[in-house]
């Protein structure tokens, strides 16, 4: 009997010792934070450009979602789509542009792995549209700076500026335009 109570009293021991083992690994497994490295957002976009003398055109972004991606501490590559809807004077709303662009903010402040970006940013940014009622393409190339607030690690809200040159592209008719390309960047979102 004592020798079951023994092997009894091992089998138990060892049962307790891989508990503990494991319950020592998942802790410290559990307390390990994922890198921050995603940020969605929403990016409001509003233009208005002159219809005739007396009235003016609004385009509304319809689909005004922003995505970023961290590439390292300094570097991140961000995507915003176009869809802009027109409202006219005498006519129905309709899409009136469709494309996206691209900027690669270099952030000045170092990003931790915790939390999103921060601080001042610059970087090249290239957008390409589609012009479905005038029926032109355009590329756009300009620089954008600007400033990240983060608030609570995750949440962020960007404030910037975008400046250079939009060139306009008719396939049809060869006819080409270069005009300035000025723009207010606002957009607030989540990084994860």
């Amino acid at each position: 009997m004592n020798m079951k109570n023994a092997q009894y009293k091992n089998l138990g021991l060892s049962v307790l010792l891989i508990l503990t083992v494991s319950a020592a690994s998942f802790s410290q497994d559990s307390q390990k934070i994922r890198p921050i490295s995603f940020y969605i957002g929403i990016q409001p976009a509003v233009t208005v450009e002159p219809f005739d003398e007396y009235r003016n055109t609004i385009d509304v972004n319809i689909f005004p979602l922003i995505f970023e991606y961290a590439i390292d501490n300094k570097w991140s590559i961000r995507l915003s789509p176009i869809a802009n809807l027109q409202l006219r004077p005498e006519f129905p709303a309709a899409i009136s542009h469709l494309g996206a662009g691209l900027t690669v903010p270099y952030h000045f402040s170092k990003k931790n792995s915790e939390e999103g970006h921060r601080g001042f940013y610059a970087g090249p940014h290239v957008a390409v549209t589609n012009h479905k009622l005038d029926q032109f393409n355009s590329i756009t190339a300009a620089g954008e700076i600007g400033f990240a607030f983060l608030f609570n690690s995750v949440l962020s809200v960007h404030v910037g500026a975008q400046a250079g040159t939009t060139l306009m592209l008719n396939p049809d008719t060869g006819y080409n335009v270069m005009v300035r390309h000025v723009g207010a960047i606002f957009s607030f979102g989540f990084w994860f």
